[in-house]
C-alpha cells in the first residue's frame, strides 16, 4: 500500500485538475488504525466515529485508578499530539486539573446513578468505585464497568467533546442493515445504535457539544454471528439509557453548541457510496474514510474493507468553458479497455502488471470525473463491471 499514492496518480494522469492533495490524503488515512463502526466494521477493527481504544482497568475510589493507569485519573495536562487527526477536526485542549477533576467527580457520580437505576446490581465492584479517567491522547473521559454474568462482561462508556455534526441516518444506518437504529430526540440529541454478534453499541450527540458512546460486550461471542440463545448483558434500550442520562455531559446548562456546517453534497455522497459498496460486498465489513473537499475542487473518500484492502474514490466537479481540459484519448496509455457511451462519456480500465491495483474512471461529457482505486485482494473481488456500477451510481 505505500505506492498507492503513485498508482492512484498513474490512474489518473489525464484527470481536470485538481486541488485535493491526495499524498496527504493517503497519508492520513494510512496512519488511522480505527475504522468506522457505523459502516459495519466487525470487533477485529477499533472504532473511528465510537473510538474504542485499548481500555485500561477504570475501577476507581483512590488507588484503583492509579493502580490501573498508573497515575491518577486527571493525568498532567500536556500538548495533545502532534499527529494530524485523521478527520482533520480540531482536538479539544486538555483540560486543566482543575477542570478535569471537578469533570471527572461529576461524570463519575451521573454514571453511578444512572447504573443504580437502569443495571442495578450488575457492577461487579461496588458502584461507588466506579469512575472516569481523563485520556489526554484521546482527548476524552472514559470508565469501564465489570459486570456480573459469564464471561465477565465489560461496559465501557466514553464522553468527550463533539468537534463535528453527528453523521446523517443513511451513513450509520443504510438500509441493508436491519440490526441498526438512528432517531432525533424531541431535544435534539442524535442517538444510533447496532446490535453487533459480539457487541452492542450506542451513541448520543448532545446539542450541547458533548458526545457519549456506550458499548457492552457479548462474552464467548466472535464476529458478527451470534449463536442462538446467545444475548447480549444489556440491552439496547438499557444502553440508550446511559448514553442518554442527563449527568453525562461536559457542558451542562449550554447553549447549542457550534460545530461546522453540514455538506450536504459530501454527506449524500458519502452515504451513496456505502450503499453502492454495500451492494457489492454485502458480506464483508468495511469502514468509511471521511470525506475531503468541497463542491468547488471536488471530492475524495474511501473504505478500508477488512482483511482486503482500500477502495479510494475521487469526484471532480463539472467544468465549462474554454479552460477545461480536452478529454483523454481513449484508450490512452496505460489503459487495459477504454469505451466510448452513448451519452458520450467514457469509462477507462487500467489494471496493474502485478495485479495488486484496479483502477476504473468515467469521464463524462459535462466535465465530471469519477474515479474507484482498489488495491489488495479486492482486486479480484471487485470486478470492473462492478466498479463502473459503483461509478455510475456515483455519477448519477
Amino acid at each position: 500500500m505505500n505506492d498507492l499514492p503513485e498508482q492512484m496518480r498513474a490512474a489518473t494522469d489525464d484527470a481536470p485538475p485538481s486541488r485535493i492533495d491526495l499524498d496527504s490524503f493517503i497519508a492520513r488515512e494510512q496512519r488511522r488504525s480505527r475504522l468506522l463502526r457505523w459502516s459495519g466494521a466487525s470487533t477485529a477493527a477499533a472504532v473511528v466515529v465510537s473510538a474504542l481504544v485499548a481500555m485500561p482497568v477504570l475501577y476507581a475510589g483512590g488507588a484503583g485508578v492509579t493502580a490501573a493507569l498508573g497515575g491518577a485519573a486527571c493525568p498532567t495536562p500536556g500538548p495533545n499530539p502532534t499527529e494530524v487527526p485523521y478527520d482533520a477536526a480540531p482536538t479539544p485542549a486538555a483540560p486543566s486539573a482543575q477542570e478535569c477533576a471537578a469533570t471527572v467527580q461529576r461524570l463519575s457520580a451521573a454514571l453511578r446513578d444512572v447504573l443504580a437505576v437502569t443495571a442495578p446490581g450488575r457492577a461487579v465492584h461496588p458502584l461507588a468505585t466506579t469512575a472516569f479517567v481523563y485520556q489526554p491522547r484521546n482527548a476524552h473521559y472514559e470508565a469501564r464497568v465489570n459486570l456480573s454474568g459469564p464471561g465477565g462482561p465489560v461496559l465501557r462508556v466514553e464522553v468527550a467533546e463533539l468537534t463535528e455534526d453527528p453523521p446523517s441516518r443513511i451513513r450509520v444506518c443504510p438500509d441493508t442493515d436491519k440490526r441498526c437504529s438512528y432517531e432525533i430526540t424531541t431535544t435534539g440529541v442524535v442517538v444510533f445504535a447496532a446490535d453487533f454478534g459480539d457487541t452492542s453499541q450506542v451513541e448520543a450527540h448532545r446539542e450541547d457539544g458533548t458526545r457519549i458512546m456506550v458499548s457492552v460486550d457479548v462474552p464467548g461471542v466472535t464476529g458478527e454471528t451470534r449463536p442462538p440463545g446467545v444475548v447480549a448483558p444489556l440491552t439496547i434500550a438499557q444502553l440508550a439509557d446511559i448514553a442518554e442520562a442527563p449527568g453525562l455531559s461536559l457542558f451542562p446548562g449550554r447553549s447549542p453548541s457550534p460545530r461546522p456546517t453540514r455538506d450536504a453534497t459530501a454527506e449524500e455522497l458519502v452515504g451513496l457510496f456505502t450503499l453502492l459498496l454495500r451492494n457489492q460486498l454485502p458480506d464483508r465489513p468495511f469502514g468509511m474514510f471521511r470525506i475531503r473537499g468541497t463542491a468547488e475542487t471536488g471530492y475524495q473518500t474511501g473504505a478500508t474493507v477488512m482483511g482486503e484492502g482500500m477502495v479510494l474514490v475521487e469526484v471532480t466537479p463539472r467544468c465549462s468553458g474554454p479552460d477545461c481540459p480536452p478529454p483523454p484519448a481513449c484508450p490512452a496509455p496505460g489503459d487495459t479497455s477504454c469505451t466510448v457511451r452513448g451519452d458520450r462519456s467514457r469509462v477507462t480500465v487500467r489494471d496493474t502488471a502485478d495485479a495488486t491495483t484496479r483502477s476504473v474512471r468515467i469521464y463524462s461529457a459535462d466535465g465530471r470525473s469519477v474515479t474507484l482505486s482498489v488495491e489488495g485482494r479486492l482486486v479480484s473481488r471487485l470486478t470492473a463491471a462492478q466498479l463502473i456500477a459503483i461509478a455510475d451510481g456515483l455519477r448519477a
